[in-house]
């Protein structure tokens, strides 16, 4: 049996309205999945709550769609590579290691793992992959990637300055931070919607 999960928009009295979703029988479902689950909704009726962007002048422009993807995440930084060159050499530096052993998956992070029971053997793409930073630098030297902070209102953040910057001082200073890397695209998502992958 399904139900429905209403939220009433009260952050724009202009534009108030009830969004309903009808939600899936969680009966069936194991704690992780009703977790992954759950978030979605929440993220869902999240974006509507989030501030207009007519109601606030800003510099920032919204980053467009991108099918394909590899993100690095480690040391309170988020690194974006775009554009299927970045990522076809992501997938074969990344599916190298994954055969030499040298990437293993994180899977407390790890959907593909944990909710989809997709083996890391078959393909590394959707994967949270613990890397060591010299492979992250190693992927800097032969993709693009563009450096923000995780969480940018963070003190840290404020404090520090610029993400290229903190993530330049880190080779500088021959850090070991540890990163996870995580590939998407556009056939891996439309494999996971049901779609043909």
């Amino acid at each position: 049996m399904r139900d429905k999960l209403a939220s009433v928009d009260t952050m724009h009295s202009s534009k108030r309205g009830i969004k309903a979703v009808e939600l899936a029988d969680i009966s069936k479902m194991s704690n992780a999945e009703i977790d992954t689950y759950a978030n979605g909704i929440w993220d869902m009726f999240a974006k509507d709550h989030e501030q207009d962007p007519g109601d606030k002048l800003t510099t920032e422009k919204k980053k467009p769609y991108q099918p394909y993807q590899v993100i690095f995440k480690g040391s309170s930084l988020i690194g974006e590579s775009s554009g299927i060159e970045n990522f076809k050499t992501a997938y074969e530096l990344i599916s190298t290691l994954r055969d030499k052993g040298r990437v293993k998956c994180y899977t407390r992070w790890c959907r593909a793992c944990t909710l989809y029971h997709l083996k890391l053997e078959s393909d590394v793409i959707g994967h949270v992959l613990k890397i060591s930073f010299p492979n992250v630098i190693a992927l800097a030297k032969s993709t693009e990637i563009d450096w923000t902070w995780e969480r940018p209102e963070s003190d840290w953040a404020k404090q520090t300055g610029d993400p290229v910057k903190a993530y330049r001082s880190l080779v500088e200073r021959n850090s070991k931070p540890v990163f996870y890397v995580r590939l998407e695209s556009e056939e891996y998502i439309n494999m996971l919607l049901g779609g043909e992958g």
